[in-house]
C-alpha cells in the first residue's frame, strides 16, 4: 500500500513544520492585525517578525544603502517603489503574484507596478482633536495658520513630498508641482507654520510615544490614523478630515529587496495576505481601506459606510495619485525638508 508523504512524516514523528521559516518583515507600527499574523503561523507554521520604521526617508535609506537584505519584505507606498525599482533595489513580483492579483482593483495595481503587491490605500489629511476644536477644520490652510486652540500643538509629519505637498494645497497649488516659483511660497508657508508646531513629528508616532502625555491637538496625517491615536491616548475625540482643496491619493505596497531571493515562507505569506477572507480580517481589525475588491465583500457596513476610508466619489475627483517627481523638485523639496529640520 502507497503511504502518503505526510503520513510517512507523522509516523516518522517528523515535524510537519521542520521546513518553518520566519518571514522578516519592515513596515509602520501597528500596520498588520496580530490575528492575521497567529492565522498565518497556524496554517503554515512560518512566522513573521517585524521591524518597524517611522520615516520613509529612513526606510529608503535603508533600501539604497544595501541593508534591505535583511527583510523578505518591505511596505512602500507606490510613488516611492515605482522609482526604487526603476533603479533596481526592487524585485519584480508579477510572476509570484500573477494568480491572485484578480483579487485587486486596477487602479491600485497601477499604483504598486510589477514590483509591489497592493496592501492599503487612503488620502492625505488633518487628523485633530474634534472636542478641542472651536472652529471647523476645513481647509489645509487652517494646518499652517491654525486656530489659537490648536496653535503649539500641531505635529508635523517630515516628508519629502507629503510636508511640501500639504502646503502647496494650502496655497491652492498641484500638490506634486515642480514650479520653483510654487515650491518656494510652499516654502515660506512652512517657516511661517514653526511658530504653531510642538514637534516635527508623524502624529501617529508621537501619540505611541507618548500615550496619555501627549499634548499635541493636530497632525498632517493619513485616513486611518485617528483610530490608532485614539487608542494610544485614550482621546477619544480624534478625527479625520479630508480638506475641501482636496488632496493625494496613496497606496501601501509590499516589496523584496532585489538582493535577497525570496523565500517559501515569504511567497506563502504574499499569497495569504491576498485571500479575500484574509484581507478582509486584517483591514478591518485595523480599520484601513483594503486594496482588495474581493474582500469588501466580506467586511462590515459599518467599514463599507465609512467616508474616511472610502471618499465620496466628488472628493476622488478632486484628488491626485502620487507620480514620480522631476530631479529639480525633488532637490528643491529636500533642500526644503533640510532647512526645516536644522532649524
Amino acid at each position: 500500500m502507497k503511504v502518503s508523504p505526510y503520513l510517512a512524516m507523522l509516523a516518522c514523528g517528523i515535524n510537519f513544520y521542520a521546513a518553518a521559516a520566519t518571514v522578516e518583515l519592515y513596515i509602520w507600527e501597528e500596520y498588520l492585525a496580530p490575528e492575521v499574523i497567529e492565522a498565518f503561523t497556524e496554517e503554515s507554521g512560518h512566522t513573521v517578525h517585524q521591524t518597524y520604521f517611522n520615516d520613509e526617508d529612513v526606510r529608503d535609506g535603508v533600501i539604497t544603502s544595501g541593508r534591505a537584505k535583511a527583510y523578505d519584505l518591505i511596505m512602500i507606498n507606490g510613488a516611492s517603489l515605482r522609482q526604487l525599482a526603476s533603479h533596481n533595489y526592487l524585485k519584480s513580483l508579477a510572476t509570484t503574484t500573477a494568480n491572485y492579483q484578480g483579487h485587486y482593483d486596477q487602479r491600485w495595481l497601477e499604483l504598486c507596478s510589477t514590483h509591489g503587491l497592493p496592501y492599503s490605500w487612503g488620502t492625505l489629511g488633518i487628523v485633530y482633536r474634534e472636542s478641542v476644536s472651536a472652529t471647523p477644520i476645513t481647509s489645509w490652510r487652517q494646518l499652517f495658520e491654525p486656530p489659537p486652540e490648536h496653535s503649539g500643538h500641531i505635529a508635523m509629519y517630515m516628508d519629502t513630498i507629503d510636508t511640501v505637498g500639504s502646503a502647496l494645497l494650502a496655497l491652492q497649488q498641484d500638490p506634486l508641482t515642480g514650479d520653483q516659483q510654487a515650491l518656494k511660497q510652499a516654502y515660506e508657508l512652512l517657516i511661517a507654520q514653526r511658530t504653531h508646531v510642538k514637534a516635527y513629528q508623524y502624529g501617529y508616532d508621537y501619540t505611541l510615544q507618548h500615550k496619555q502625555d501627549s499634548d499635541i491637538t493636530m497632525s498632517l496625517g493619513y485616513s486611518d490614523d485617528q483610530y490608532v491615536m485614539a487608542e494610544a491616548t485614550g482621546q477619544q475625540d480624534w478625527v479625520y478630515t479630508v480638506p475641501k482643496e482636496g488632496t493625494l491619493l496613496w497606496a501601501e505596497c509590499l516589496a523584496a529587496p532585489a538582493e535577497k531571493p525570496l523565500s517559501e515562507a515569504t511567497i506563502a505569506f504574499l499569497e495569504f495576505i491576498s485571500r479575500p477572507d484574509i484581507a478582509a480580517l486584517n483591514a478591518e481589525s485595523l480599520w484601513f481601506s483594503t486594496p482588495n475588491k474581493a474582500a469588501l465583500a466580506l467586511t462590515s457596513a459599518e467599514y463599507q459606510q465609512d467616508t474616511n476610508l472610502f471618499p465620496a466619489a466628488a472628493l476622488m475627483k478632486n484628488s491626485r495619485t502620487y507620480r514620480s517627481l522631476e530631479p529639480d523638485a525633488m532637490n528643491t523639496r529636500s533642500r526644503i525638508m533640510a532647512f526645516l529640520e536644522n532649524q
